[in-house]
């Protein structure tokens, strides 16, 4: 009911009964996306029309995938933003599908996938080259059932810092 359906680019919704009329429609090759809500998943159908045609897109239940981002530095860290907001999260199912998401500005974030096996990571290249991430690339079994939690730790490095100690004779290193 009421689904969201895009067809070429054009939106449309269902009705009370999930179907969606779309008359006088040129015979040609169409793609029909249902729109990913945070309960309902369904691929992208590619379909050729030439005459009254009849599509059946079964809705799977989606699971969920949520998780924040923190970052741990000591003294000797590097002084750098610590960044949050708007960084890209990607899960990768078995198949090879990707889906993504981004952070919120206190870095945290929610993903709705069908169920299946995810690894599940922060892209690297959104984050400064001082930072690592100690809990990348996670495997995760989603299901519809319970919410599965990613937590991500951002490490920022630490300066190398040499004492050196001054002598009559010249520097010498400790």
């Amino acid at each position: 009911t009421n689904q969201l359906v895009i067809i070429d680019g054009k939106a449309f919704r269902t009705d009370s009964k999930g179907i969606l009329k779309y008359r006088s429609l040129p015979a040609g090759t169409y793609t029909i996306k249902p729109v990913n809500t945070n309960e309902w998943y369904a691929n992208a159908v590619k379909t050729t029309i030439n005459t009254d045609t009849k599509i059946a897109i079964s809705l799977n239940k989606t699971a969920s995938i949520k998780g924040s981002l923190s970052y741990i530095a000591t003294d000797k860290s590097f002084d750098i933003t610590k960044k949050k907001g708007g960084l890209p999260i990607i899960a990768i199912d078995d198949n090879g599908s990707v889906f993504t998401t981004k952070t919120d500005e206190n870095g945290n974030f929610v993903l709705y996938v069908p169920k299946g096996l995810y690894t599940v990571s922060l892209e690297k290249g959104s984050i400064s080259d001082y930072v690592e991430v100690e809990n990348n690339n996670m495997l995760i079994n989603a299901t519809p059932e319970t919410i599965k939690e990613v937590n991500f730790t951002l490490t920022i490095k630490e300066k190398r810092v040499e004492t050196r100690k001054f002598s009559s004779n010249g520097f010498k290193k400790q």
